[in-house]
Order: structure tokens, then C-alpha cells, then sequence
């Protein structure tokens, strides 16, 4: 029987993945007693579609000094129209009716957007039963919701509410705001 025997030779070095070794090769960062400065410079970022370029507040009042006890009395702000090209994206509605009387009262806060050609559609911000004195001889009632409501160029809006008073009040008044923003239509 003739048996071959051979020799192999293996020049390099084995790697095992995942197995770290105290060789120089592996070591991370600089070398002791060097110093690294890194520098960031700011860029100027531009964001045209960022809201707060286009931000929209519109303010309302409204009094009434006529108002008897009862259900079904509207308070109504003024009307604000989309410029065309835009659209509204309103954020957040808050309103608050003072009434001249010491009695509790509800009422309803509401966005009516008028389409031109169509009829009226009401968006339904809240309502509130919770009253509280707010003056000497006065009684107040606030609702405000963060909402997302879009309105299209040429549509007008107009913030309503509707109260249930229990006693006449010899002066009621509505004041609120509606905050948002305008993008351009595509």
C-alpha cells in the first residue's frame, strides 16, 4: 500500500466574523493624544410650503341686546372669503358668548361655509353647558376645538352660535377666533 503525503502551506490569517482581536487593525478612533475638531456649518433651509408663511387669523364679534329667554338665538361673526389660487386649512376654532345676566345658558359653536351656488354647510365646532361668572353681572360660556377643516378659493365662512338662554339678557356677545393657514391649489 503506498500512502502520498503532501504538505500544505497557508500564508495570511484567519477572519471569524464577529470575533474582535486587540490587534491595531481593529482599534477605533485616533490614536491616543490626537485632537479631531469637527465643524458644522448651518445651512439655510427655505420651506415654501411651510403653513406658518401664509398663517390666517380671522376675528369675530357679535352682539345682540334684544334677547328674551329661550332656545334658538344666533350670534353670527362676520364672513371671511378664500382669495382664489388658495385654500384655507383651518387649525382651531375657540368662541366665547358673554351674556348680561347671571343664569345658566348653552350654546353651540359652529362654522357655516357658504359654496357659491349651492347651499350652505355647517361645521360643528362644540357645544357647552358649563357657565361660569366671568364679570359682575355676567356669565360666560367658551368652546374652542383644534379641528382640520378645508376651504376652497371662492368659499366664505362665517363662525355662528346658537344659544338656550334660561332668563332675557339685555346684552349678549359672541367673540372668537379661527386660526389656520393658506396653501396654494395645485
Amino acid at each position: 500500500m503506498l500512502f502520498l503525503q503532501a504538505r500544505v502551506l497557508v500564508l495570511g490569517a484567519l477572519i471569524i466574523p464577529g470575533v474582535a482581536s486587540q490587534s491595531p487593525a481593529f482599534a477605533q478612533g485616533p490614536a491616543t493624544g490626537v485632537n479631531v475638531n469637527v465643524v458644522n456649518t448651518a445651512l439655510n433651509v427655505r420651506s415654501a410650503d411651510n403653513p406658518a408663511f401664509a398663517a390666517v387669523t380671522i376675528t369675530f364679534r357679535d352682539q345682540d341686546d334684544t334677547f328674551t329667554a329661550g332656545g334658538g338665538w344666533v350670534l353670527q361673526g362676520s364672513s371671511y372669503t378664500v382669495p382664489s389660487g388658495k385654500r384655507l386649512v383651518i387649525e382651531r376654532v375657540a368662541g366665547n358668548v358673554t351674556v348680561d345676566s347671571v343664569n345658566p345658558f348653552k350654546i353651540m359653536l359652529r362654522l357655516v361655509e357658504s359654496v357659491p351656488g349651492t347651499t350652505s354647510v355647517s361645521h360643528f365646532i362644540g357645544i357647552s353647558t358649563e357657565t361660569m361668572r366671568c364679570a359682575l353681572g355676567s356669565t360666560c360660556v367658551g368652546v374652542g376645538e383644534q379641528t382640520k377643516i378645508y376651504v376652497d378659493a371662492g368659499h366664505s365662512i362665517r363662525p355662528e352660535s346658537v344659544l338656550d338662554l334660561t332668563a332675557a339678557s339685555p346684552r349678549t356677545v359672541l367673540t372668537g377666533t379661527v386660526n389656520g393657514y393658506l396653501v396654494d391649489l395645485p
